[in-house]
């Protein structure tokens, strides 16, 4: 059995997809989600607010610290498990060996990053900032699954 896990701390990842699902209802044609639990939304002078208030406003997706997220993770990116079948029963099938594996890719990433993936690019480039969340998937969960047969 084998497991590949990397780790990122101490970073912050501007969520770019928040400033148009997250606002104060300025933009009707995103889809607006439910605030997460500890987000309070501004009502009287003196508020601890985690959000604006909702007003209409014209400026309410524009570029904010409120959309800086942290950006720690904990991604486990591959699990491999082999087994190989007993030499008895490949004497029986006229055969070498077998060996049965299993790999999962992409397996699951702790985070309490609000968006879909805070794993970033550090890079600059065509349509790509570094450090930014921008309508981004995470990578696809894959699963295989193989036979090697040895005569």
């Amino acid at each position: 059995m084998s497991v590949n896990a990397y780790y990122l701390t101490g970073n912050k990842v501007f969520s770019n997809s928040l400033r148009f699902v997250m606002n104060d209802g300025n933009e009707p044609y995103y889809n607006q989600i439910n605030l997460p639990s500890g987000y309070k939304i501004w009502t009287h002078p003196g508020d601890d607010a985690t959000e604006p208030s909702p007003q209409n406003a014209a400026n309410s997706t524009e570029t904010s610290t409120r959309y800086l997220k942290d950006g720690d993770f904990l991604a486990i990116r591959n699990i491999s498990l082999s087994y190989k079948l007993p030499k008895a029963w490949m004497t029986r099938w006229h055969m070498d060996g077998v060996t049965l594996s299993l790999t999962a890719d992409n397996v699951y990433t702790f985070t309490k990053f609000l968006g879909q993936d805070p794993a970033t690019t550090i890079t600059s480039g065509s349509y790509v900032m570094p450090g930014v969340s921008d309508f981004k998937y995470p990578n696809n969960r894959q699963y295989l699954f193989n036979i090697n047969i040895r005569f």
